[in-house]
């Protein structure tokens, strides 16, 4: 019976185990609310509807529902929709009916923790094709029988994660680690905001004396397609025309004359910015914090940085510029691994101490969704 008692115990704690880590969900010490989850869409029920009729007897709207599931606001103009896989003239419409960004009223706040660890829900938007109130899709030709039509919705917005964890200093990192505070040869517990994108790992090690390095694994985790940032206007009067997820504009010469058309750029593709943030600049003699296999972002300044960080996340840089890292990160087959180095200044150097790491991750990011639309063809005969 004793034997029986330890056995049913251990279960019961493995049990628990289990659950606290099931589906990725951060513990209960994470800052975040987590997951890999940027925008949700899905359409409005009977917009469209599941069945329509030819000739002009039946309009209809298609509206789509945003919601914000992550953890990275996004602003007004931020964000662009468009339709399709139907032909708006075909559905009585005009091709600029097709594609819109969202307004004004539709910022989109991100999800996130109060002060007290309750969940705060992200915020919702409704987009309307047509745009115009007195405007409807409405097949008018005639078929000859019923025919079902794909209709599309892609969503390309800008999107980013935050990633938080502790690196340990020391005034001597080549002595074995002592009892202390922490501990430089270790695996760090690293906490993610929610987003498609995330920091899985990240381990530190010795890098020489009075340098630390650290190995973290950049991880794609969400269903869309993820793309590098394009330079954009940080105000409301966005031009959102230019957010492409990584589309190329290309001319096509026809006998007819140019025709503008668009391809995807796979050099684009995969490749988000990366900031990373220890807040340690340089001494004087010591190079500070670096990070080989970082493409360098000449079209990112500093300005740049700090408003996106905090249009984002409520964020701010830890320190001096010298003491972050940014540029761009290609990530092959879903995931990618990237060692740095930290000199640890005299002044900084301790007998053991803690300081805050934030790496963030920045993306244009296309994600859609789709449903089928069956029109009628109703005889005249």
């Amino acid at each position: 019976m004793k034997t029986w008692h330890i056995i049913t115990t251990a279960l019961i704690i493995i049990a628990f185990t289990g659950c606290a880590g099931d589906g990725g969900k951060p513990s209960a010490g994470s800052p975040f609310v987590g997951g890999t989850n940027g925008v949700l869409m899905s359409f409005i029920e009977g917009n469209p509807p599941a069945e329509v009729t030819d000739g002009e007897q039946f309009p209809f709207k298609v509206v789509v529902k945003l919601k914000n599931d992550g953890e990275a606001t996004i602003p007004a103009g931020w964000m662009k929709l468009s339709l399709s896989g139907i032909d708006p003239v075909e559905f009585s419409a005009k091709e600029s009916d097709m594609s819109q960004p969202t307004g004004e009223e539709e910022k989109l706040i991100r999800t996130y923790k109060d002060v007290e660890g309750n969940t705060i829900e992200g915020g919702t938007a409704y987009i309307s094709f047509p745009p115009n109130d007195d405007d409807s899709f409405n097949y008018k030709g005639s078929l000859s029988g019923n025919m079902p039509f794909t209709i599309r919705a892609d969503a390309c917005y800008r999107y980013g994660t935050m990633a938080t964890s502790k690196l340990c200093l020391k005034r001597n990192v080549l002595e074995p680690d002592k009892e202390g505070v922490c501990k430089v040869t270790e695996s760090k517990a690293v906490y993610n905001s929610g987003g498609p994108v995330q920091i899985t790992s990240l381990q530190e090690g010795v890098g020489g004396r009075n340098r630390i390095s650290f190995t973290f694994t950049v991880a794609h985790k969400g269903n869309g397609n993820m793309y590098q940032p394009e330079e954009i206007d940080r105000g409301h009067d966005y031009d959102w025309k230019t957010l492409g997820c990584g589309r190329k504009k290309i001319t096509l010469n026809a006998d007819s004359g140019s025709t503008i058309a668009y391809t995807e750029n796979l050099l684009k593709k995969d490749k988000p910015l990366l900031i990373i943030d220890t807040g340690i600049k340089p001494g004087d003699n010591t190079k500070g914090l670096s990070c080989p296999g970082i493409t360098e972002a000449n079209d990112w300044s500093r300005s740049d940085v700090e408003d996106d960080l905090q249009t984002m996340f409520g964020a701010k840089p830890k320190g001096d510029a010298d003491g972050m890292v940014v540029g761009y990160l290609p990530i092959y087959s879903g995931e990618r691994t990237i060692t740095c180095t930290q000199d640890i200044p005299d002044d900084l150097a301790t007998e053991s101490a803690e300081t805050v790491i934030n790496i963030y991750l920045i993306y244009d990011y296309l994600e859609d969704i789709s449903t089928q639309v069956l029109v009628k063809h109703v005889s005249t005969e």
